[in-house]
């Protein structure tokens, strides 16, 4: 009965969020628009990534390829599939999350449920944010932790593999992931995942010609090029990757640079070269504490595989919003696994808190405000005058450093206590 009862919410919860998903891809979706009309000129156009009216389309030809599913019907109905297909990938992105905890910790009900809450209130504004755009965010978070968690949980190898490579065919972003299996010792994963990466590359050649598709690839590659100068440095406060927000306090845009409400953001200012070189070193030093994290943990036999993964899973991500240029606020769904990693870890620590550290408990009040702060950072919840600030201050960029710095501090241990 209580599984009935269980099923029944679910479908209800799904129900509800697929509702309103729809309804704000009847009203809005920009970005799945440019998605769309892409699609729908594949293959009779060379020009996709630059004749699109709706904005410029950055995603790879097979994608294109591959919503040719949907993009030959209206628009609003394209979209409304597009919502539904989100809605239930963040259902199921919860859902591995949900029994990595419950498969971790093995909690009692309250703080299952208290997890629960706290995770899904830390990525509903994010959330949100994507169904309202129609943007790709949720598919490409899903694509990598369903791909690891097919290979490393399920022993899926070529599931997980497919699952990744597809991934990097749309954004590339999770190409990092690659390594993570490197060094995980997965040579067969990172094998089959490059193979299905050149086999998605190829394929849109079949239907259009290997000739177009050669030109449509080169297109594309110029088009996201991150060594392009519009890429050094971005001037824009809607985006939180180090290239967004060093600059914002470090470096003078001259007069294409706004003022807000009268704050002055900048610390002190650095030549382009210093600036850069700065921007380079961070990069380096977050991709090395990465790594050496990861293989730190891998040889610690101890920790239990699924902590393993949601820990890797976290700062990964995290890495990844930080050191790709051009991560937009929809982009900060990245911060759904480490956020819930915390929270897990933060519930385990404070059940115990007299035996816990001055330190511990100091950095579980820090990361909590900057989290909690992150999920009401919404104009409907603190007013536009508020969320202008932390946008001009790129809070969600330096807090997102500092909540990476603190995935290292709280890595996977058999026990914090």
């Amino acid at each position: 009965m209580v599984f009935h009862k269980k099923s029944l919410l679910y479908i209800v919860l799904f129900a509800l969020a697929s509702v309103y998903g729809i309804i704000k891809a009847l009203h809005m979706g920009a970005d799945i628009n440019v998605y769309l009309y892409a699609s729908k000129e594949f293959g009779n156009s060379n020009k996709l990534y630059v004749d699109n009216p709706y904005n410029l389309y950055l995603y790879s030809p097979f994608f294109a390829l591959l919503l040719k599913v949907i993009s030959w019907i209206k628009f609003e109905i394209a979209r409304s599939i597009w919502a539904i297909i989100n809605v239930t990938f963040v259902f199921r992105i919860y859902f591995i999350l949900y029994n990595y905890v419950l498969l971790i910790t093995k909690p009692d009900q309250f703080s299952i449920k208290l997890w629960l809450f706290l995770s899904v209130l830390l990525g509903l504004g994010f959330i949100n944010h994507n169904l309202i755009l129609g943007q790709i965010t949720i598919i490409i978070i899903w694509l990598s932790i369903e791909g690891l968690h097919q290979i490393f949980i399920r022993k899926n190898e070529t599931i997980g593999a497919f699952l990744l490579a597809l991934g990097i065919n749309i954004k590339i972003l999770p190409a990092i992931f690659l390594i993570f299996l490197f060094f995980n010792k997965k040579i067969r994963s990172c094998l089959v995942v490059v193979f299905f990466s050149m086999a998605f590359l190829i394929l849109p050649g079949f239907f259009i010609g290997f000739e177009n598709n050669y030109f449509l690839h080169i297109d594309w590659f110029d088009s996201i090029n991150p060594t392009k100068n519009k890429y050094f440095f971005e001037n824009d406060n809607a985006c939180n990757s180090l290239n967004c927000f060093l600059p914002a306090f470090f470096y003078d845009f001259g007069a294409a640079e706004e003022i807000q409400n009268g704050f002055e953001r900048k610390i002190f200012l650095m030549s382009f070269e210093n600036l850069n070189l700065m921007l380079q070193f961070i990069r380096i030093l977050l991709i090395s504490i990465l790594f050496y994290s990861i293989y730190w943990n891998f040889k610690n036999k101890s920790i239990k595989i699924e902590k393993y993964i949601f820990w890797s899973l976290s700062i990964i991500f995290l890495v990844i919003l930080l050191i790709f240029p051009h991560q937009l606020k929809y982009s900060n769904l990245f911060i759904l696994p480490a956020g819930s990693y915390l929270i897990m870890t933060f519930i385990d620590l404070l059940k115990n808190y007299p035996k816990i550290s001055f330190l511990d408990y100091v950095l579980i009040i820090f990361i909590s405000i900057l989290l909690f702060i992150q999920a009401i950072m919404g104009r409907d919840f603190i007013g536009a005058f508020c969320v202008n600030i932390l946008d001009y201050t790129h809070y969600l960029g330096v807090s997102n450093l500092l909540v990476c710095f603190s995935l290292v501090y709280f890595k996977p241990k058999e026990s914090y206590i």
